[in-house]
């Protein structure tokens, strides 16, 4: 495999079609429960289950075998399924609509569209000062001192998408302090 090719398929594409479909089901139940959070409404042998299936299917792609991983995708696909019934099950209450998490850096955030509803998420969160309404957000962006230039670049470049912030000097603000 080489050129685009590789670009659009690192896996190969019978590996990534797999993953496709497992990925499909991971956000869905990732927008209706949280990201994380599902394995924690469940029975901890289930959760286990989950987590063992999960290292498989990882394991597998490190090998790039073409039918483990299919094995293994259908399984977690599976595995999504059924903590999504247990949970269900269990009574367990889903995230409020117009909820997303996401993760960032290695963090765990949630993003509440209605602010009646911080204070139920927050409750539930592993770490509620990672839970932000929209306003939140939005009073932050506004008050971004290189607004207007973002605005032009995202004119210019439909899709353009902000990755950092840099000091005035062209350094990264995520630096470590030199001294």
């Amino acid at each position: 495999m080489d050129g685009i090719d590789a670009l659009l398929h690192p896996h190969g594409a019978p590996i990534d079609a797999a993953l496709a479909t497992v990925d499909e089901v991971a956000h869905a139940m990732e927008r209706k429960w949280g990201v994380g959070r599902l394995e924690r409404l469940v029975e901890p042998d289930l959760a286990a289950k989950f987590v063992s299936a999960q290292e498989k299917l990882n394991k597998a792609i490190g090998t790039n075998d073409v039918a483990e991983v299919v094995k293994r995708a259908e399984i977690m696909r599976r595995g999504w399924v059924a903590l999504d019934a247990a949970a269900e099950a269990a009574g367990a209450s889903s995230l409020p609509e117009g909820t997303w998490t996401t993760e960032f850096k290695g963090q765990h955030y949630t993003v509440v569209l209605e602010g009646i509803d911080a204070l139920s998420v927050a409750s539930r969160a592993p770490d509620p000062s990672k839970v932000v309404t929209m306003h939140e957000l939005l009073v932050a962006w506004t008050s971004f001192s290189g607004l207007d230039m973002l605005t032009q670049a995202k004119l210019q470049f439909p899709g353009a998408e902000m990755t950092e912030i840099l000091d005035t000097r062209g350094a990264s603000l995520n630096d470590d302090v030199p001294f």
